[in-house]
């Protein structure tokens, strides 16, 4: 099986050649970009070549793609708001849409009301669930079951997981 690690700084540096055509647009542009780099003390040349030496950090939207479909990792994510980009992130994908997750591991108080909006997010941008066990994801189940939604596994590990979304 061959992969094709892709780093995120690809497309920051798509992203940061848009802004600076974007700005170029716009009059007063070197007066901005000459800030910036003053601020920076680096040319627009030095600021995209340290752009492309940044690696992803392990497990915070990393993208992996494999000869059949690719993988977002986004398992040290464990807050509300990261869970909910992740799933966004995930649903922009133009193949089937796994999600592999424990869910929210240390989030007590509000799980209830996450769980909620988070299962809705999910119903509608994902095509197959595994949840890793633990004591808080039978709330996600209960959600899941309450909503007629049948698309999930319980599993013990994300590689369990892992090893079953591959088939």
């Amino acid at each position: 099986m061959s992969k094709q690690r892709v780093y995120i700084n690809e497309n920051i540096i798509d992203n940061l050649n848009d802004v600076i055509r974007t700005l170029e647009k716009i009059s007063g542009y070197d007066e901005k970009y000459d800030k910036v780099s003053q601020r920076l003390r680096s040319s627009y040349y030095e600021i995209q070549e340290a752009f492309k030496n940044i690696e992803a950090v392990e497990h915070r939207l990393s993208y992996t793609k494999y000869d059949n479909y690719q993988v977002i990792d986004d398992s040290f994510n464990s807050n509300f708001e990261g869970f909910k980009n992740a799933i966004r992130a995930l649903s922009l994908c133009d193949t089937k849409k796994i999600l592999i997750t424990p869910g929210l591991v240390d989030q007590k108080e509000k799980l209830q009301e996450y769980y909620q909006e988070l299962c809705y997010i999910i119903m509608q941008n994902i095509d197959y669930v595994y949840l890793i066990k633990n004591e808080n994801i039978n709330v996600l189940i209960d959600y899941f079951e309450s909503n007629n939604f049948n698309k999930y596994n319980v599993v013990d590990s994300f590689q369990k997981a892992f090893e079953q979304a591959k088939n």
